[in-house]
């Protein structure tokens, strides 16, 4: 960071526009100089030296007899901290609502294609034992939408949804940490609220996310009623 520059900015309550016009040079540029993505021309040091010249000549000296300066350095510090913490905490939990989402679309699809592929094995079952005759049936139809359930689930399984809830978790944490800087640096600031930087993000993230296990035992759980239901709804025949 072009420290020096930066300094003499904030020691005199200069905005990176205002800077700008003293140097002859863009706000952006500034801003690259600031960050040390740019080096300083000997043209726009000179310029620098110049200014600093002229206000010695007409206030305190900038290099460090301002007694206020560290202090503004270091709150100058800790908002920009802050603001970038909240961007990176909107990024993280944007990742997380798409990553819930999947996760949901996978267990309603898993436990749809384990439906289909139990009422499948049933309706051959009945048609083998004779309980219910093959005429009356679609035999070819429910071996099909066994096949193309089964393909459902292996698609499901081959996106390995346990990597994805583990990145999850890691997410989670991450923010947990965000948060925790966040109060960290607003009682440094002895703030209750940080006006504009309060940045709009997605929904918070649900604390409790179903595991594969879950899963699996609430699609079987679901099946096994449906056929409950179908099986009394036969019985009352």
């Amino acid at each position: 960071m072009n420290s020096d520059l930066k300094v003499f900015r904030i020691a005199h309550g200069l905005t990176q526009t205002e800077m700008g016009v003293i140097l002859g040079i863009s706000k952006g540029m500034v801003a690259l100089l600031e960050s040390n993505r740019r080096e300083m021309s000997v043209k726009i040091m000179g310029k620098l030296a110049s200014a600093r010249n002229e206000r010695l000549a007409n206030g305190p000296d900038l290099g460090g007899e301002d007694p206020g300066l560290l202090q503004r350095l270091t709150e100058q510090h800790i908002k920009e901290s802050i603001g970038y913490l909240y961007s990176y905490k909107r990024d993280c939990e944007g990742q997380l609502h798409l990553m819930e989402k999947q996760l949901d679309s996978w267990k309603e699809r898993y436990s749809e294609a384990c439906h289909q592929i139990f009422t499948a094995e049933i309706t051959m079952v009945e048609v083998k034992n004779g309980r219910v005759q093959a005429e009356k049936v679609n035999i070819t139809s429910s071996i099909t939408r066994r096949a193309a359930a089964e393909t459902i689930i292996k698609s499901i399984m081959d996106e390995k949804p346990e990597i994805e809830m583990i990145k999850m978790d890691g997410l989670r944490e991450q923010l947990r940490r965000i948060k925790s800087q966040i109060s960290s640096k607003k009682k440094q600031l002895k703030l209750k609220k940080f006006g504009s930087l309060e940045l709009p993000g997605a929904e918070a993230p649900r604390e409790q996310i179903i595991g594969v296990e879950e899963m699996v035992a609430l699609a079987h759980a679901s099946i096994a009623e449906k056929a409950g239901e179908a099986l009394q709804e036969d019985n009352t025949k």
